[in-house]
């Protein structure tokens, strides 16, 4: 789950309620840095979405989309410079679609080459 105010990304165990840190350090402890899941940093994760192994993060703040390996527990910036990302939803096999909230439009994202496509076009 996004927990927006801490800057975190929380795993629940729905058998014994036990929620573990997979991304984030706390309240006051934000930022913008890849890397291993326990040093990366996120600022108000919004969006969620699991595609092909991973976890793909609207990074609001950061106006960025992130994905956590979910094998490798590595954080990477996959697509940067929206306008407030909020909600994900997976369209198909390779391809995301992001919320781009401040330019009220869609982006699709492909995920293996990394392009974008705007639902509308920038003005």
């Amino acid at each position: 789950m996004a927990d927006p105010e801490s800057s975190s990304i929380r795993q629940i165990n729905m058998q014994t309620s036990l929620t573990i840190t997979l991304v984030g350090k706390g309240l006051f402890s934000f930022g913008n840095r890849d890397g291993a899941a326990d040093q990366a940093l996120l600022q108000h994760p919004q969006g969620l979405a699991y595609l092909n192994g991973a976890l793909y993060i609207a990074d609001t703040f950061n106006n960025a989309i992130r994905k956590l390996n979910l094998d490798t527990l590595q954080v990477s910036t996959v697509a940067k410079n929206l306008a407030q990302p909020n909600g994900l939803a997976v369209l198909n096999d390779h391809t995301l679609l992001i919320a781009d909230t401040y330019r009220d439009r869609i982006v699709a994202l492909n995920i293996i080459n990394g392009k974008t496509t705007a639902w509308p076009p920038k003005k």
